[in-house]
């Protein structure tokens, strides 16, 4: 009976570990794909109401056959409620959490990468669908007079705190000695 509940205990804590995961997240890995340019990236943010503020951001862009490190935000660190622009990108610097679904918002995220500290703006675009669009200063994405849109895929996953970790690490450890008295006390009845 101990073995049951300990076991049921535990897979309640791993369940609740998942679930709140996303919500406490502060870490989250970013992509975004198209046949000119892809980026990866490592955001760190803090929560704000039903969207995350990036307030850092690593990782690389490669253009064609060139990677460069990104070497942080274009603008400000993000807020809702402080779109900036320059004229030519608009952009928040936020991650929205719209129905459980992490995307940009109209404006997205700006960062800067390589020497010539191009500038990629990544967003949403909801007539194509979400987080595919991308504005760049790289030559090699597009032309950058004509300020094209380049469309891609791009996905937000919230990468789990240490503690979402340590919770379903003793959680699986839960299990495993639910298990193993329950095998032996059904061997102990037995003899």
């Amino acid at each position: 009976m101990t073995g049951k509940l300990l076991g049921l205990a535990a897979a309640a804590a791993m369940v609740a570990g998942a679930m709140t995961s996303t919500a406490q997240a502060s870490t989250f890995d970013i992509t975004f794909t198209s046949p000119e340019v892809s980026i990866n990236a490592l955001a760190t943010a803090t929560p704000d109401g039903s969207f995350y503020d990036i307030t850092g951001i690593t990782g690389t862009v490669t253009s064609g056959t060139t990677t460069y490190a990104i070497t942080g935000l274009y603008g400000v660190a993000g807020s809702p409620s402080n779109v900036q622009s320059d004229g030519t990108f608009t952009y928040d610097n936020v991650i929205a959490n719209i129905g459980g679904v992490l995307q940009w918002d109209g404006n997205g995220l700006a960062v800067t990468a390589g020497s010539a500290n191009y500038v990629y703006n990544v967003f949403s675009d909801t007539f194509y669908g979400l987080n595919n669009a991308l504005l760049s200063t790289d030559p090699a994405v597009g032309t950058f007079a004509t300020t094209i849109e380049t469309l891609g895929t791009g996905t937000i996953a919230a990468v789990p705190e240490p503690s979402t970790w340590a919770m379903m690490i003793l959680g699986f450890l839960g299990l495993g000695v639910a298990a193993f008295r329950r095998k032996a006390g059904t061997a102990l009845r037995a003899a």
